[in-house]
């Protein structure tokens, strides 16, 4: 099987056992811990459904389907004809990949509709997640590093999340609310009620802003956990690993838009440690959705994989050009550094978010 042909396979794949993992419906409409109020004119606070499809990277993801390959081998270097779809479509998958899988923290929460009021301080309510009735307890009281209005009527609104009295999620909303129409601008962190290839559970830290729709960014933190040595053991996974060594794979990623979707200037920064087959890989990709072009950087320690800086290549093939087609495009990412590896200080819980709930 083409080998092209055989990763979008196995993306549709991956994405397709995702999304069966989670289902989630609210149970009763909640429980404000809070005197009743009137009929509300102010629309519910609601977690965005997800944030992946905020930023279209079919282009460059499909970049060179059409073409027989002719992989550039040599480290270092690529050379004007060299066929580098694969790596152009690589950092695109990973995001979307990525992205989706964060998608299936909020996509439990985003079945609860809070009311928004100044003295809302906690909330509480049963979701279902997978086949398991659960109980979220919220908790909108300011934390450490947080400025926070406290309620849920004023931003930032800042929460501390625990599932069946277990913390899970810490987060804050910022200068916007979510609506149904836009996820608004936040971040949170914390563990998922889902599992990666609904096997293994994962940790995530997520900061976004999306509130403007021609300058819109994005940055995942993602840390996959080593399972049970057994694979029929139940698997414990209850807090952030403490230490990398726990971890199986780490993927650190940053999208960031600038323009809007037709003719938008995008790029994606890319970090990827794989413990399980032991290589690394960053990657930048930047393009146009106008245009034909694209301009990345490449550097792996992945086997028979290339390394490259500030290659330009066409996005519909995949086959290198002269570097000058990208400068003059004033898409050319010659001297952008790759952003860092995933460490744990950037998935771990701030000290002040007790284990278990207060109220």
């Amino acid at each position: 099987m083409n080998l092209k042909l055989f990763k979008i396979l196995a993306s549709l794949l991956w994405i397709y056992l995702l999304q069966a993992c989670v289902a989630s419906t609210p149970i009763g409409g909640g429980n404000p811990a809070g005197p009743p109020a009137g009929l509300a004119e102010i629309p519910s606070l609601q977690f965005p459904e997800g944030l992946s499809n905020e930023f279209n990277v079919e282009t460059p993801a499909s970049s060179g389907s059409d073409v027989a390959q002719l992989k550039a081998m040599l480290k270092a270097m690529v050379m004007p004809g060299d066929n580098i779809s694969d790596e152009i479509s690589r950092s695109a998958e990973n995001y979307q990949n990525y992205s989706q899988l964060v998608d299936q923290i909020l996509e439990p929460l985003h079945q609860m509709l809070i009311p928004r009021r100044v003295d809302l301080i906690h909330f509480e309510d049963l979701i279902i997640i997978g086949d398991e009735l659960v109980n979220v307890k919220i908790d909108f009281t300011p934390y450490e590093g947080e400025t926070c209005s406290g309620n849920t009527a004023e931003l930032p609104v800042c929460y501390r999340i625990w599932f069946n009295d277990k913390r899970a999620l810490i987060g804050v909303f910022l200068k916007a609310f979510p609506t149904p129409e836009n996820p608004g601008a936040g971040r949170f962190r914390g563990i998922s009620p889902t599992k990666y290839l609904g096997l293994v559970p994962f940790a995530a830290n997520v900061s976004y802003d999306v509130v403007d729709p021609s300058n819109k960014e994005a940055e995942y933190y993602v840390g996959i956990p080593k399972g049970p040595d057994n694979p029929e053991d139940p698997f414990p996974f209850e807090d952030v690993p403490k230490d990398k060594s726990e971890l199986l794979l780490t993927a650190h990623l940053l999208i960031n838009q600038m323009g809007l979707d037709f003719s938008a200037l995008k790029i994606i920064f890319g970090s990827i440690e794989n413990f399980i087959f032991n290589f690394e890989v960053q990657d930048i990709g930047r393009w146009r959705e106008d245009d034909n072009f694209w301009s990345g950087s490449v550097e792996t320690t992945e086997p028979n994989e290339p390394d490259f800086q500030a290659a330009c290549a066409l996005l519909s093939s995949g086959i290198v050009v002269d570097q000058q087609e990208c400068i003059d495009r004033s898409i050319d990412v010659e001297g952008l550094n790759f952003i860092p590896f995933v460490e744990i200080s950037d998935l771990a819980f701030p000290p002040d978010f007790p284990p278990s709930p207060t109220f």
